[in-house]
């Protein structure tokens, strides 16, 4: 866009973890880099400052509270190089292009490959919205097994109204719902508060705008799976290697770093309250497994969103 309106070129910014192998995208990035033929690049190597009881995110806990999402904090650093200018990023790119459930079904249809059960999800996505918030409740299963009995409950009924919401038949509809999810806007409200901070703003693959054109574009039935879907709108300036890509750098290493277990033994899991939810042994201590962690890749990890 800036090329076509004159503009100089932006400057491309992508965050690296030297020594993680699994959240090494270096390679990835100069693939991207190179075929965008970006003039200006710069690295960010964020440290162990940012895991989530690094000292920068500490910070930003005693000065904000609660983060969501946690592993915001590894943006800090670029949004304070690009002040007092805007920081263009792609967070919300994997729900846009990948999340729709119906995306892949219809995909299929048209390619005359649809199964039984995919034929079976679409008329399910026909139903009543009362009546398949029923129907996924019934099915529905939180990760969170350390949950009690009525805060599970609790989480299986918001989850089944969640995916309600998320899985309309039309493409259009399925962005106008999914960008107006709390998550997604509380981090947009979080992200401001940073950059106001900081003198920068920042503008999100989640513009309505942005959502509006491409609800056009694909039209009710959209454009297909996320490969299909890269491809109809990114092929005239990267590679299908690249928008074929199905592999994915984890950041569980990155956000979760040794500060964790020094933190939860000293602390003796005294900070437990029994409304969060989370079950007690017969001693009254907080019963619980090591955490499982799922960090997929930040916004500050993606190069021209991903």
């Amino acid at each position: 866009m800036a090329r076509n309106d004159g503009f100089d070129d932006p400057v491309a910014m992508t965050a690296r973890w030297p020594g993680n192998e699994d959240a090494d995208e270096s390679v990835w990035q100069k693939h991207v880099a190179q075929e965008l033929s970006v003039s200006r690049w710069e690295i960010i190597t964020p440290g162990t400052d940012f895991d989530l009881l690094g000292p920068s995110t500490t910070r930003l806990l005693r000065e904000y509270g609660l983060l969501w999402p946690a592993t915001i904090t590894a943006m800090l650093p670029m949004l304070e190089a690009v002040a007092p200018g805007v920081l263009v990023t792609g967070e919300g790119g994997d729900e846009v292009f990948g999340s729709w459930s119906m995306g892949t079904v219809l995909d299929r249809l048209r390619r005359g490959q649809a199964k039984w059960p995919e034929l079976r999800a679409v008329a399910g996505a026909a139903l009543p919205r009362s009546l398949r918030r029923g129907l996924t409740r019934a099915v529905v299963r939180p990760y969170q097994t350390w949950l009690t009995p009525q805060a599970r409950a609790a989480q299986v009924k918001a989850l089944a109204c969640e995916e309600v919401a998320i899985a309309p038949l039309s493409w259009p509809g399925y962005l106008r719902e999914f960008s107006r999810e709390r998550g997604l806007r509380f981090s947009e409200t979080i992200l401001a508060t940073l950059c106001q901070s900081l003198g920068s703003s920042f503008a999100a693959l989640l513009a309505p705008r942005f959502l509006a054109a491409l609800g056009r574009r694909g039209g009710r039935f959209g454009l297909g799976a996320r490969t299909s879907a890269m491809r109809a709108v990114f092929s005239s300036l990267l590679s299908d290697e690249i928008l074929s890509r199905i592999s994915k750098a984890t950041f569980g290493g990155v956000f979760w770093g040794s500060r964790q277990p020094a933190i939860r033994d000293r602390m003796g899991r005294k900070w437990h309250r029994p409304q969060m939810g989370y079950p007690r042994g017969p001693s009254g201590r907080m019963v619980s497994a090591q955490p499982r962690v799922r960090c997929r890749a930040p916004a500050a990890c993606s190069l021209a969103g991903q």
